[in-house]
């Protein structure tokens, strides 16, 4: 327990913070724990007014009665006036700190699920698309082989066997339109997640100095999932580009089968996934992201000071609203 010449005089510190410290002050304690819960337990241990949630509202309060001391009425409406600016930029700020967290711990969890179904889908593409290549040498080498009028029919029973075989297989108009559909899906998963992280990092470096303010599961489990939609992209690409008796073989020579070339050429440029213009064209929508993002906090937080005067409803109302005209029901 703090000696009082030590408590007084980190109240003397404290009651000159701004909200922002307040808040870096707030995430620093959420990164200290491993996860939410081990924080959420910590903050049950401790006294009420101590809580990192609770004691800056009180401390900007007494900030404000600092600056406009006195019982003039232009002092009380000035103290009132800087309390309710002060509490309500803290209270926007822990509203975009637990709004960011949710968003992007809800973003990730779906971004996992959905590369755990495109890897194996892509396991599947590129087995089908071998087997496809194979049936098809196979065809054109069972096909210039010469034999005797006895073997004949069997060359041809052998011919219909891979026929059918290359049924199941699939086209490759077919196996080129999987190819094309994969790398699309790849390329929107990445572009989605990377979208948030550059958002979550604006919102970092304009409101909170820079400092990290996802807790450590959250920002980890983030990082991984990027990690595993860029290794499965790697993968696509290696073998769309190096493999020789894959489906990039199957391109070059789309000309001679039954896919016309325009369209074997036009999806053959496109299906190799280039990551690096992905990250070089998501400008415009992390703005959009962050903005949105900054909009809601802001709302959340007008509505949570409102509603200490009981006018939060209309103000609700309002949003909603404007909300429903921006993005009308479809």
């Amino acid at each position: 327990m703090l000696k009082p010449q030590i408590h007084k005089r980190l109240d003397r510190i404290e009651v000159e913070l701004t909200p922002k410290e307040w808040a870096i002050r707030l995430v620093d304690e959420i990164r200290r724990h491993p996860c939410e819960p081990d924080f959420l337990r910590a903050l049950a241990k401790g006294p009420y007014r101590e809580s990192p949630y609770v004691k800056p509202f009180f401390m900007l309060a007494k900030q404000a009665e600092k600056r406009y001391p006195g019982q003039k009425p232009e002092n009380e409406k000035a103290t009132q006036k800087l309390s309710r600016d002060l509490r309500m930029e803290y209270q926007f700020l822990k509203r975009v700190i637990n709004n960011l967290s949710q968003e992007v711990e809800i973003k990730t969890d779906k971004s996992r699920l959905k590369i755990s179904a495109l890897t194996c889908q892509l396991d599947g593409f590129i087995s089908r698309s071998a087997f496809a290549v194979i049936i098809e040498k196979a065809t054109a080498w069972v096909e210039g082989c010469k034999t005797t009028e006895a073997d004949e029919e069997k060359r041809l029973l052998i011919l219909k066997e891979l026929a059918k075989a290359g049924l199941v297989a699939g086209s490759r108009e077919l196996l080129l339109s999987l190819g094309q559909d994969w790398a699309d899906d790849a390329a929107l998963l990445l572009r989605n997640i990377l979208v948030h992280k550059g958002a979550v990092e604006v919102v970092q470096k304009t409101y909170f100095d820079g400092h990290a303010i996802l807790n450590h599961r959250i920002e980890g489990e983030l990082e991984t999932t990027i990690q595993l939609v860029l290794e499965a992209i790697a993968m696509f690409n290696e073998y769309v580009s190096t493999n020789t008796s894959g489906l990039s073989q199957r391109l070059e020579r789309s000309e001679d089968g039954g896919l016309r070339a325009t369209v074997g050429e036009k999806r053959s440029c496109t299906l190799k996934i280039d990551v690096e213009a992905i990250r070089g064209g998501m400008s415009d929508l992390i703005s959009y992201i962050e903005s949105q993002w900054i909009k809601k906090a802001k709302n959340q937080a007008t509505a949570d000071l409102l509603e200490e005067t009981g006018e939060h409803g209309d103000f609700l109302s309002a949003c909603f609203k404007e909300e429903v005209v921006v993005k009308p029901f479809v």
